[in-house]
């Protein structure tokens, strides 16, 4: 997902970071880098960005580490004189700990009364905690964080990547994501001239009053409008941001009156969001949009539900990956999932 590249200047150290990195830094404003520290070099072991979606919603887009930290306990220290090779983006809170203790197994507490084991200071820490821990304290604070404030994070099945992802204990127990969504979701790739035949058989029957314009700058109210319909809060600024990346193109749905009935994003072969008032008109939709791709398979992340689409993609997909969220104090009740087919998982909340 990303690349650091390690520099030493002669009066300060230097992280080159990716571009796919430091445009997800730009919208997040929110960075958090562990790395070991040697006489020559700073090599990279931890990494965390947090999006903050509304006062009271975080979503964890980055939070992943060196798999040989997974079992360990650290202290860390804040670095200074750290350049993160961020320029042009806001690094007020883009901040560099390194590891300065390693420790295989954290003191036992167990013969102390149980203030202790519950809320005494911890002499070390996993180190995924330590990440998690700086960027909440940087996003939404720690006072009253359990009565109002929530965080959301979305990660890949370990039975389904038991190689890639670190272990959901690690999520759960340590960094407080204790409440498990009841929706389900996937990663899906299928084929595009398949997805074409089952958008084609799905519309052939159903005539609807739509019509369809390229998102660019005279169509762009029309897309904030129906966003804002659509979203939970206000993601203005978000948009405009996906908007700037490379490669992103918008087809907006309009209906007999020439008001925004749902749109979709596509950057290359990834659907990157997809909303609309119902499942036909988001049939239609997709249906004109991926006609234009020139591509050989499509791929989307996906809520399962009773929609027929959603059901018929996945069981014809050449890749299922099924993905599990968890919040650290409730579930969102307030998603307009009826409007939402295709999510922006690792950027945005839905």
């Amino acid at each position: 997902m990303f690349v650091i590249k390690k520099v030493k200047n002669k009066k300060c150290w230097q992280l080159n970071v990716s571009k796919t990195l430091f445009n997800l830094v730009k919208l997040s404003k929110f960075l958090k880098i562990i790395v070991e520290e040697s006489e020559n070099e700073l090599t990279p072991v931890a990494i965390g960005v947090f999006n903050h979606c509304s006062p009271n919603q975080i979503y964890c887009s980055i939070a992943t580490l060196d798999k040989k930290y997974a079992d360990n306990f650290v202290n860390i220290e804040q670095l200074e004189n750290v350049d993160l090779g961020l320029k042009n983006a806001d690094d007020a809170h883009h901040t560099c700990f390194k590891i300065t203790e390693v420790r295989q197994n954290e003191p036992d507490l167990s013969g102390l009364p149980q203030y202790f084991s519950a809320f005494a200071s911890r002499e070390v820490r996993p180190l995924h905690q330590c990440i998690v821990d700086q960027l909440i304290e940087q996003t939404i604070g720690i006072t009253n964080m359990d009565m109002k404030r929530n965080l959301t994070v979305d990660l890949y099945a370990e039975e389904t990547l038991p190689n890639a992802e670190l272990p959901t204990k690690l999520w759960r127990d340590y960094d407080g994501f204790i409440v498990s969504d009841k929706n389900r979701f996937a990663e899906v790739e299928i084929e595009h001239k398949k997805l074409c035949n089952l958008l084609k058989n799905e519309v052939q029957d159903k005539e609807l009053e739509l019509k369809f314009e390229k998102l660019e700058g005279k169509t762009f109210s029309l897309f904030l409008d129906y966003d804002s319909d659509v979203a939970i809060m206000n993601r203005e600024e978000f948009l405009e941001w996906l908007l700037k990346l490379n490669g992103v193109n918008g087809t907006i749905a309009l209906n007999n009156e020439m008001r925004p009935v749902g749109y979709v994003l596509s950057r290359g072969a990834n659907l990157i969001q997809c909303y609309a008032e119902t499942s036909d008109i988001i049939h239609h939709l997709l249906l004109k949009h991926i006609s234009a791709m020139s591509v050989s398979t499509i791929s989307m992340f996906l809520r399962h539900s009773d929609d027929w689409l959603g059901k018929k993609i996945s069981s014809e997909a050449i890749t299922f990956k099924p993905i599990r969220r968890f919040h650290s104090r409730v579930v969102p009740a307030n998603i307009k999932w009826n409007k939402t087919f295709v999510l922006n998982i690792g950027v945005h909340i839905f």
